[in-house]
């Protein structure tokens, strides 16, 4: 196919510059970012139409609790990811030949990272006032902190610039997870399956990377943990862990302040009006 696009381009392209479209590099790169354009368009879509069918079934209520759960969860991602996934794919890119020793180590710094992101987000949320719902929708989706290690595979394609494969698998998953909230909407069940979902979303990709890498003659007990590594990992990593929670943070601040606050806010605002 992408044999065919070229053919029709080369009809428009000054004779010139026609050694582009047959230069193996340019047409790696190009099926490369048509597969990830792809793939964007598909989840867009998706994700528009199940999502605003979503939001009106639920209503205003209890699609903001279920918004506020999955927003609380996520302001401690940072600490789940440890900003390690630019730095792998760096690395993969210098270095191809010590990828089981660097997705080894960035996979135990994920799964560090995960499990006091989790455990972080159980504490906040028995210290933060909320009603027994949302902090159990919270309690659940914050497995998802430690589900998302399996990432590593994803970078470990990207970095070999083979978005076909992560596209693959992120449509698989999007698509499964669209089908069970039309069954839930039908059914007429509540967010507490719709938080489910989310969190089964995140397995499912999990899955598909297992299963793709497995396809590529590719062991994940080849990998192995370096603590001279993960060090050095850690040193470059922490400035992105910090530039993601604070970008993180900014964006979605609004949608975890307590009620309290917002009409202290409120009450200021007025205040300030009236004077």
């Amino acid at each position: 196919m992408l044999t065919k696009i070229f053919a029709k381009l080369e009809r428009f392209v000054p004779e010139k510059y026609r050694w582009i479209l047959n230069h193996e590099g340019f047409k790696r790169y190009f099926a490369n970012t048509g597969w990830m354009f792809g793939g964007q368009g598909v989840s867009l879509l998706v994700s528009f139409f199940v999502g605003a069918w979503v939001a009106r079934y639920l209503g205003p209520s209890n699609y903001g609790v279920l918004s506020y759960a999955m927003a609380f969860v996520g302001l401690f991602a940072f600490i789940s990811d440890l900003g390690s996934g630019a730095i792998l794919n760096r690395e993969l890119v210098k270095s191809p030949e010590k990828r089981d020793e660097l997705m080894g180590t960035v996979f135990r710094l994920k799964l560090i990272g995960g499990s006091i992101a989790m455990t972080l987000v159980i504490i906040a949320s028995l210290i933060v006032k909320m009603s027994p719902l949302i902090r159990l929708l919270v309690i659940v989706f914050s497995v998802s902190s430690i589900l998302q290690v399996m990432n590593v595979i994803g970078t470990y394609f990207q970095a070999r610039v083979e978005a076909k494969k992560n596209v693959r698998v992120r449509v698989v998953a999007i698509l499964l997870s669209a089908l069970l909230k039309v069954a839930i909407i039908l059914s007429g069940q509540g967010v507490i399956y719709l938080i489910i979902v989310y969190l089964l979303d995140v397995i499912w990709q999990g899955i598909g990377y297992l299963i793709t890498y497995r396809l590529e003659g590719l062991k994940i007990k080849l990998w192995h943990f370096n603590q001279s590594l993960a060090k050095r990992i850690w040193q470059s990593s922490w400035p992105l862990m910090l530039a993601s929670a604070a970008g993180y943070i900014y964006s979605r601040i609004d949608q975890v302040m307590s009620p309290s606050f917002d009409a202290l806010l409120l009450s200021a605002w007025a205040r300030e009006i009236l004077q």
